[in-house]
């Protein structure tokens, strides 16, 4: 898949996601059952792959939502807490892209599992057909134990004869396919080691120096490992942390030292992958949003949570610009900076569009309602973006918008709000919608006693109109 195909598939399960979540339980229930049914009777639709997709968040969240095991549910149940919730642009590795497990399981039931371990798949099958749970567990790990086994048999062998990949990458379907299946079988080889890690942490990590007390103990179960596979512990002990930037913190906890060269050379050089993957999957939550619900609320919280993350790496690793970890964190910044400016380009206008007069056979039009909207969107995302310029490249826009912005509202927003009590009573309309408008706009971006006063003197107007209409009907009465 492209990236762009990727992109707008992501956008499709964001919509399909909003839709679902109208429909009842029960309905959900009733549409897995029958995508199950049809997989199970060997039926392959990428429709299903993005219904269930969409499904899989909405489920999540339902008491009762349990779907029905499967083979193949039962394969790659282990690799839940390694799992992407977001699919992004590149490959992140120690993250399993959720979109890569059907091609991959197709893979194995159809080009591995024949003459080479169809046996364990039989026997899986059947022990999920008795519902027997110990025996589908023990199933399950002989099932993986052989695929991780003859997959890499089969890598070595095609890497021997051809000195590349290609040909399993073309059976798989896509490069970041087969990357995905590298990370899977690292996983499944390494999956005591990482069950005695979480096994020793509490559900909940206690904040600072004893929390990452309590991550260095456990991570000696990977003292025999090599140290590139702790990058897997990191990845499934996100939800265990106050927040993703304490991996940060454990990384030069751990290292005794800020030096990104030195860090790298630890176990602990997971911990920063895993941190700045984490950064990037805030922009592409904060991409979908944005060509979604255009939530403001998810807006916020996706822009803080990455400003935190940023923030942490920087402060937290010398500055060393030629570094990979710091090379990367450029592009994340970069690609957060280039979304901003794309959805903050239009804000001046939409400003202009919602105070300023606008007139048709010489009466003033009343503002479009959806140009507000997009005006309070717009200039709430730019105050965000104002207070975490640090983590961003946008220094330059900002304080040319900051200026424009400021203009406008203290020229045309201001005349909105002087000039409602002279209206007439055929443009009243149209002037108090500006007005109101502008009071709110002045809210948001003055704030304070100036965004007060502003908003006061717009409603002192209104009630002052509304006392006036009220006199001359009782004296017309």
């Amino acid at each position: 898949m492209s990236a762009n195909t990727r992109i707008g598939r992501q956008e499709l399960i964001s919509r399909l996601r909003e839709y679902l979540g109208e429909l009842s339980s029960d309905s959900h229930r009733t549409l897995t059952r029958s995508i199950d049914r049809s997989r199970a009777r060997g039926e392959q639709s990428p429709v299903h792959d993005i219904i269930m997709d969409a499904l899989r968040e909405v489920m999540d969240s339902e008491p009762g939502g349990e779907r029905s095991l499967s083979a193949e549910r039962a394969f790659f149940l282990p690799l839940e807490p390694v799992m992407g919730s977001i699919s992004l642009p590149e490959k992140q590795v120690g993250v399993i892209d959720r979109e890569s497990l059907r091609p991959i399981w197709i893979w194995i039931t159809r080009d591995l599992a024949p003459g080479r371990c169809d046996e364990s798949l039989a026997a899986l099958r059947a022990a999920i057909v008795d519902e027997e749970p110990d025996a589908i567990a023990e199933c399950a790990d002989d099932f993986q134990r052989e695929v991780c086994l003859h997959t890499s048999a089969l890598m070595a062998e095609y890497d021997k004869a051809q000195g590349s990949l290609k040909r399993l990458e073309g059976q798989l379907g896509s490069s970041r396919v087969l990357a995905d299946l590298h990370d899977i079988i690292a996983f499944f080889k390494q999956k005591p080691a990482l069950k005695a890690f979480l096994d020793g942490l509490p559900d909940k990590l206690p904040v600072g120096r004893s929390g990452l007390a309590m991550l260095n103990k456990a991570l000696t179960v990977y003292a025999d490992h090599p140290p590139t596979d702790t990058i897997y512990a990191f990845a499934a002990v996100l939800d265990r942390l106050g927040s993703p930037s304490d991996l940060v913190r454990f990384a030069v906890y751990y290292a005794n030292s800020s030096s990104p060269s030195v860090i790298r050379g630890t176990m602990a050089g997971g911990a920063v992958q895993i941190a700045l993957s984490e950064a990037m999957r805030e922009i592409e939550r904060l991409r979908l949003v944005l060509a979604g619900d255009r939530n403001l609320d998810k807006v916020t919280q996706s822009l803080r949570l990455y400003h935190e993350l940023v923030s942490a790496i920087e402060r937290t690793l010398d500055e060393a610009p030629e570094d990979p970890w710091l090379k990367r964190l450029a592009t994340v910044r970069s690609r957060a900076s280039d979304l901003l400016i794309k959805e903050l380009d239009p804000l001046l206008h939409m400003i202009k569009r919602s105070v300023g007069v606008m007139e048709s056979r010489g009466r003033e039009i009343v503002p479009d309602a959806s140009s507000l909207q997009e005006a309070v969107f717009g200039l709430t995302l730019f105050m965000v973006a104002s207070e975490i310029r640090g983590s961003l490249a946008v220094n330059s826009l900002i304080k040319r918008m900051e200026k424009n912005i400021e203009d406008a509202l203290e020229s045309q927003g201001k005349q909105a709000i002087d000039r409602l009590a002279s209206a007439s009573d055929e443009n009243w309309d149209a002037a108090e919608a500006r007005s109101a408008g502008a009071a709110e706009l002045f809210g948001i971006y003055f704030g304070g006693a100036y965004g007060a006063t502003m908003e006061r003197r717009h409603a002192a107007t209104v009630e002052a109109r509304a006392r006036d209409i009220e006199i001359q009907a009782r004296l017309a009465g």
